[in-house]
């Protein structure tokens, strides 16, 4: 998880302020075992206030270390979803002492997935995020909550900051303040994706659940000043419609992975295959089978020549 403060200084001192994010990864096309990493939360957390000079931005980034403690990103280059969704994204670099998982790309929640799954009202959703008053001052110690989808995203919530119309799902999920770009996931449980050709596999079939990422906590809906405990959740496809489509990310991966494939080509090391074998016992235990080569007729015949060959007193 990522934590968002206003400044490097208050992020060290781990003030109750700022908000949530969390880590999405992109697999390169070079060498998809490897992933290029950013860091997504809302606008309004790294921006802020737009009709207060940008009151409230929370813009420096918190991470975890291996170590125990924290490491912090005071100049991360936050680029915003253009049409005006309610979404940022950084890229960042991945240090060996960082202590996270990314969520990957193919965890993504799409429309066709939506109805693929008969994803709807009532079915089963989890949010990890930052409950600002215990978000742990030396370390970021995310919360997890519960709830379930109440609305499906085909009427969109107006932004009252930007007045642009967000396409967004309504959950009850009883958020507050500080939980803002917090990942939204949706379980089902197998029955419900067992069948689908993408997922029938033995692997899933040892699951119970398993989980999407639905999108990102953006708002909770008040009524005369009451949290109502509906929360605004915008869908993941918007989040991977900006890091997919957005030029400088693009070519950032491109040359990333061009450099992947120069350096691949450098290092100078080839596979070595040997012959299989020609013929192997079929011993119970697998250390117990031993290879046994097939002689050509001509050794055979020699061999047996040898073996039946009346021995001298």
């Amino acid at each position: 998880m990522v934590y968002l403060y206003p400044s490097m200084l208050s992020a060290e001192r781990g003030v109750q302020a700022g908000g949530t994010g969390f880590l999405v990864g992109v697999r390169s096309e070079a060498k998809p075992q490897i992933a290029y990493c950013y860091a997504v939360t809302n606008r309004h957390v790294v921006k802020g206030d737009p009709k207060k000079n940008g009151a409230g931005k929370a813009p420096v980034i918190r991470l975890n270390t291996h170590d125990g403690g924290t490491d912090i990103i005071p100049n991360a280059h936050w680029k915003v979803a253009p049409a005006g969704d309610d979404i940022a994204v950084a890229s960042i670099s991945f240090e060996p002492s960082l202590k996270f998982r990314p969520v990957l790309l193919e965890r993504f929640m799409t429309p066709d997935l939506i109805k693929e799954l008969g994803v709807g009202w009532g079915d089963d959703l989890f949010l990890v995020g930052r409950f600002i008053s215990h978000a742990g001052k030396q370390r970021n110690m995310p919360v997890a909550r519960f709830g379930a989808i109440a609305m499906m995203p085909d009427e969109p919530i107006e932004n009252d900051e930007t007045k642009f119309q967000q396409e967004s799902f309504l959950a009850e999920l009883h958020t507050i303040g500080g939980f803002s770009g917090s990942p939204v996931f949706i379980s089902l449980p197998q029955d419900r994706y067992i069948e689908h050709p993408q997922y029938n596999l033995e692997e899933e079939r040892k699951r119970s659940h398993r989980s999407w990422l639905l999108g990102i906590e953006w708002c909770n809906a008040s009524f005369l000043e009451r949290n109502t405990g509906m929360s605004g959740v915008i869908p993941a496809w918007k989040i991977a419609d900006l890091i997919l489509n957005d030029e400088d990310f693009k070519m950032q991966r491109k040359r990333a992975d061009e450099k992947e494939v120069e350096q691949s080509k450098k290092s100078g090391i080839k596979l070595t295959r040997a012959a299989g074998p020609s013929q192997k016992t079929r011993a119970p235990e697998r250390d117990d089978r031993i290879d046994i080569p097939i002689p050509t007729r001509e050794q055979f015949e020699t061999d047996l020549g040898k073996a039946i060959r009346k021995r001298k007193d």
